[in-house]
């Protein structure tokens, strides 16, 4: 899985549709195997995010209309969280992001208006063989 978390001044950043920088995690058996950084540009964000191969997105405040994008391209978003970067992830990884200590102030318990569903997938250019991805 890869994992996503815009950074700003070492911390997940306040809104991501404003965000410069993504913090990219390859995750394997509830471990970062690979961190990366990127920029990313207004214009092009979900684009360069499913380009990179993103399966989800940890995330401050996100617009409605760019949670909605994100979601047609089969990235998960988690929304809503913030805090220190490293501390984010290790709770990401441990599983217990959900638990309340990283949500923000702001948190409103609202629940996704996008429907679960199952992902298009096909074999990401460049990926292990068999390796799928969602197809936006």
């Amino acid at each position: 899985m890869r994992v996503a978390l815009p950074v700003w001044n070492g911390r997940v950043s306040p809104v991501f549709d404003v965000a410069e920088h993504v913090c990219v995690l390859d995750v394997k058996d509830s471990a970062a195997t690979h961190r990366t950084e990127h920029r990313i540009e207004d214009q092009s964000r979900v684009a360069t995010l499913w380009g990179l191969g993103v399966d989800v997105v940890v995330c401050g405040a996100i617009s409605r209309e760019l949670e909605a994008a994100l979601w047609v391209a089969g990235i998960e978003v988690v929304a809503e969280i913030c805090g220190p970067v490293d501390r984010v992830i290790d709770a990401f990884l441990r599983g217990v992001l959900a638990e309340g200590a990283y949500f923000s102030p702001c948190h409103s318990h609202r629940s996704t208006e996008f429907p679960r569903r199952n992902k298009k997938t096909r074999v990401r250019e460049g990926s292990a063989e068999g390796e799928k991805s969602p197809q936006p």
